[in-house]
C-alpha cells in the first residue's frame, strides 16, 4: 500500500467530527498487507478506543501493539462479516422445503414395506408433494447462498449449475409422471424406484454428507 493519505468516514457519540483524513504510514513491503492496512486505520480505532473507558486508553498509550493489534481485529471482524454475507433467506427456504418432503417420504416407504396398507390417493400426493417441491427448489440456490445457515448444499451446484438444474427438472418430471400413472402397490413400487434415484444421483455429487 503506498505511501498518502486515506479518507475515511468515521462517527462516535463523543467526537464532533464526522469526516477524517488520516495520514498512513510508510508501507513496509516486507510485511503482510493485512500489517500494513492495519496501521493505516490504526487512527480510526485509537480514536474509538480512547473513548471506551480508561484501560484502552492506557493500553494504547502505553502499548504500540494494542493499538495495531486492535486494528486487526476490526479489520478481521468486518472482513468475516463480508464473507459470511448470504443470502440466509433461499438457504432457510429451500430446507424448509426438503423437509417439507419427509413426512411423504415416510409414508411412502411405509407403503412399500407393508407398514401401511396401500392407498392410491395418499402415494399421488407424494408424488405430488415431490413435483411441487422441485418447483419450489429452482430459484432458492442464487449464487449469495453457497454458505451459511447450516447448508448442505456443496459448491459443485454452482460450479456445475446446469446439470444440477437439469436434475432438479428430472426429479420433478419424473414425479409428476407417477403421480398421473401410479394406480396400485405394483405401480407404485416402480414409480417410487424411479423418482427416488434421482434424489440418489443428485445427493451423491451436491450434497454433503453428514458427520
Amino acid at each position: 500500500m503506498p505511501n498518502g493519505r486515506v479518507d475515511a468516514v468515521f462517527s462516535h457519540p463523543h467526537d464532533d467530527f464526522t469526516d477524517l483524513s488520516i495520514d498512513a504510514p510508510p508501507a513496509q513491503p516486507d510485511k503482510p498487507l493485512m500489517f500494513n492496512i492495519a496501521d493505516a486505520t490504526c487512527n480510526c480505532a485509537r480514536r474509538a478506543l480512547l473513548s471506551a473507558g480508561p484501560i484502552a486508553t492506557w493500553s494504547f498509550q502505553n502499548d504500540p501493539s494494542f493499538a495495531r493489534n486492535s486494528s486487526y481485529c476490526l479489520l478481521i471482524a468486518c472482513t468475516v462479516n463480508f464473507a459470511h454475507v448470504q443470502n440466509a433467506d433461499a438457504i432457510k427456504k429451500r430446507q424448509e422445503a426438503y423437509k417439507g418432503m419427509i413426512p411423504q417420504v415416510k409414508i411412502g416407504k411405509n407403503m412399500l414395506t407393508g407398514k401401511q396398507d396401500f392407498d392410491a390417493a395418499a402415494a399421488k400426493k407424494i408424488f405430488a408433494t415431490y413435483a411441487a417441491t422441485a418447483k419450489t427448489l429452482e430459484p432458492l440456490f442464487p449464487e449469495d447462498s453457497k454458505t451459511g445457515a447450516k447448508t448442505a448444499a456443496l459448491p459443485a451446484i454452482w460450479e456445475n449449475k446446469a446439470d444440477f438444474e437439469a436434475k432438479l427438472a428430472k426429479f420433478g418430471e419424473d414425479a409428476s409422471e407417477a403421480e398421473a400413472t401410479v394406480t396400485d402397490l405394483a405401480s407404485f413400487k416402480a414409480a417410487w424406484g424411479k423418482v427416488m434415484s434421482n434424489c440418489g444421483g443428485c445427493h451423491k455429487l451436491y450434497r454433503a454428507k453428514e458427520d
